[in-house]
Parts: C-alpha cells; sequence; structure tokens
C-alpha cells in the first residue's frame, strides 16, 4: 500500500497537475517528478532495512522518533489513503 501511494502520488498525480500550469513543459515536469520520488523512495528502503519490525511507516518512525510520533504517522498514513 505505501509503494502504491507513493508511487501513484509522485509519478501519476503531482506531473498532472503540473501540467495544467506548465503546458509544454509537462515532460519535464514528470522527470523531475520521478527524480524526487526516486529520493523519497530510496530512504524509505533505507528506512526499512535498517527497522526489524513489521509495521511500515509506523515501525519506522517509532525506531526513530517514539510513540508518539509514530501515532501521528500511522493516522496521517491512514488520512491519506482514506481521502
Amino acid at each position: 500500500m505505501i509503494v502504491n501511494a507513493t508511487v501513484g502520488a509522485g509519478i501519476f498525480v503531482l506531473p498532472a497537475t503540473a501540467a495544467a500550469d506548465l503546458g509544454q513543459s509537462a515532460p519535464f515536469a514528470y522527470i523531475v517528478c520521478a527524480v524526487a520520488m526516486a529520493c523519497i523512495v530510496t530512504c524509505v528502503a533505507a528506512a526499512g532495512s535498517r527497522v526489524v519490525a513489521t509495521g511500515g511507516i509506523y515501525a519506522y518512525t517509532a525506531a526513530a522518533f517514539g510513540p508518539f510520533a509514530a501515532f501521528l504517522a500511522g493516522v496521517l498514513t491512514w488520512v491519506s489513503a482514506s481521502f
């Protein structure tokens, strides 16, 4: 689910939104968004390789910042997936 949200938002939604304003520069926006999402996915993959617990973003945030930040990350992930 996290990979789908990341790829869907970064590769398909952002360039479509930017294309309305950019016009002919839309392919450039697609490339820029793909590079930005590659950086974000690399960070999430690095976090995933260091945390052995299951739970996705919640587990990564709990290991790095504690349970309250992990709760907020979990709630925000749920909200972003729901709407």
